[in-house]
């Protein structure tokens, strides 16, 4: 599972990025810009090249791959993540 931690600078259109990273990615939104989702077949660095292209030159982006993990009054937990569909990947 990864983690992914946005600053999106200058609060430009980021329609592309979201739709990604919800409708392509499923992920779960944990809180305000943070996301996590499932990519079997990638590593952290791959994760994060691929949402690259999403993103400004200008914006930050931190990925985390992670085995274990806990949250405290998050908009989504993680278990969210649709099971059925990471089956299918």
């Amino acid at each position: 599972m990864y983690f992914v931690i946005l600053e999106l600078r200058n609060n430009r259109s980021y329609d592309a990025l979201h739709g990604t990273l919800i409708h392509d990615l499923h992920s779960v939104r944990i809180l305000d810009n943070v996301y996590c989702f499932e990519m079997p077949n990638a590593d952290a660095k791959q994760a994060r090249d691929f949402l690259r292209g999403f993103i400004d030159r200008d914006d930050g982006l931190v990925d985390v791959e992670s085995k274990s993990w806990a949250v405290h009054k998050v908009e989504a937990s993680p278990h969210n993540l649709d099971s059925d569909i990471l089956k299918k990947r």
